[in-house]
């Protein structure tokens, strides 16, 4: 597994999944989310014998993966808050809405402006 993939599949998933009476072999199964990253040796070779120059000849490839990686990426978060959704009692669901919109987006936008302060100093003021 890479570096870049956190411990959620190798560690959290098979906790969770096991906590909810999920069938062992199925929690097996979740070790098959890592195959990407175990196979990427396949196509590796196509994407780097590009004969790229410079990171705009790079550019094709970046934005079709991370077009795909955006779709996948959201796909899962409507699944998970879909889960989520149906875990709170019908009367707390008004109230995680709330909580998402004026709580989690707000720091969101925060975060990532004080990244890009940090990257790129006040030039951006």
């Amino acid at each position: 597994m890479d570096r870049g993939q956190s411990g959620l599949i190798t560690k959290a998933s098979p906790a969770l999944l096991r906590e909810q009476d999920v069938s062992l072999s199925l929690i097996g199964f979740t070790s098959a989310l890592a195959l990407p990253w175990a196979l990427k040796f396949l196509w590796a070779p196509l994407v780097a014998s590009r004969g790229f120059e410079t990171w705009i000849d790079r550019l094709p490839w970046l934005l079709a993966a991370l077009l795909c990686a955006n779709v996948v990426s959201a796909t899962q978060d409507i699944a998970t808050d879909g889960y989520a959704i149906t875990q709170l009692r019908l009367e707390w669901r008004g109230h995680a809405g709330l909580c998402h919109e004026f709580v989690a987006r707000p720091g969101m936008r925060w975060w990532l402006a004080t990244i890009a302060r940090y990257k790129f100093g006040d030039s951006l003021a």
